[in-house]
C-alpha cells in the first residue's frame, strides 16, 4: 500500500534519493539537490511554512507538499 507523508528530517536519505532519481531523468525539480542535501532542515522549515502561509511570495497560497 502507498501512503504519503510530509516530507521530514527521518525521512531526508529517501527523500534525496528519489529527487535524485527524478533528476537523473532529466526532470526540474526547483530546488538544487546539492543545495537540498545540505539545507534539508531549511527546506523542511520553507514547507511548513508555505502550509502555515508564513512568508509566502505576493499571489501565492497556502500549499501541502506530499
Amino acid at each position: 500500500m502507498i501512503k504519503l507523508v510530509k516530507p521530514s528530517l527521518k525521512y531526508k536519505d529517501s527523500f534525496l534519493e528519489a529527487i535524485k532519481e527524478f533528476q537523473e531523468e532529466e526532470k526540474d525539480y526547483s530546488v538544487g539537490f546539492d543545495n537540498l542535501e545540505e539545507n534539508f532542515d531549511k527546506y523542511i522549515s520553507w514547507l511548513e511554512d508555505g502550509e502555515k502561509g508564513i512568508n509566502l511570495e505576493e499571489d501565492y497560497v497556502p500549499f501541502t507538499s506530499l
